[in-house]
């Protein structure tokens, strides 16, 4: 009867154990299944973000993960004190995007410029606002790179020219509101 006591009492104590570690066991293996690792993969593009005025050649030469290259952290952590230590940049926030053709690593160079509101002033006369937004791949809070620009003008052109408009033109136009961090 004294041994059933025991084994009943000892369970009771490790069942309460097991269930007050649990939350912080569970914890530590979502923290380490979580963590993604991008090691190795191809790189299919890497932009500077956030600067509309800065000067992106200079800084562009600081960017040591190539290309076509493995992703390489060591490489990303090197380009990011390259860009503070030399390149006058207060803080850098990366972002690396996986995609079908492989990874697209931004540098957001802080403090940093995000797309604000786009105009489109003769074409919403033919097409709606919200159209426009889409031919133009307009996406929320994503911050400034003139390759997007550039991207948006070609996406409207063709858009302008799949629906009929063959002598269209598209000339961006580039509005910097400092106060509120927006182009």
């Amino acid at each position: 009867m004294k041994n059933v006591r025991w084994w009943s009492s000892t369970s009771v104590i490790v069942l309460l154990a097991m269930c007050t570690l649990a939350p912080f066991l569970d914890g530590q293996q979502t923290e380490a299944s979580t963590a993604v690792s991008y090691e190795g993969q191809r790189v299919s593009s890497v932009q500077l973000a956030g600067q509309p005025d800065g000067n992106l050649p200079r800084l562009r030469s600081l960017i040591a993960q190539p290309i076509n290259a493995p992703y390489a952290q060591a490489r990303i952590d090197q380009t990011v004190a390259a860009l503070t230590q030399r390149g006058g940049v207060k803080d850098v926030e990366v972002q690396v995007e996986p995609q079908a053709d492989g990874l697209h690593v931004i540098f957001v160079l802080q403090p940093a410029f995000y797309f604000g509101v786009f105009t489109f002033s003769r074409a919403e006369k033919k097409f709606t606002y919200t159209r426009l937004l889409q031919a133009a791949n307009y996406s929320r809070q994503e911050p400034f790179t003139q390759e997007k620009v550039d991207e948006a003008e070609s996406s409207l052109l063709d858009f302008f020219h799949r629906s009929g408009y063959f002598l269209a033109m598209v000339e961006p136009e580039l509005h910097t509101d400092v106060a509120h961090g927006v182009v």
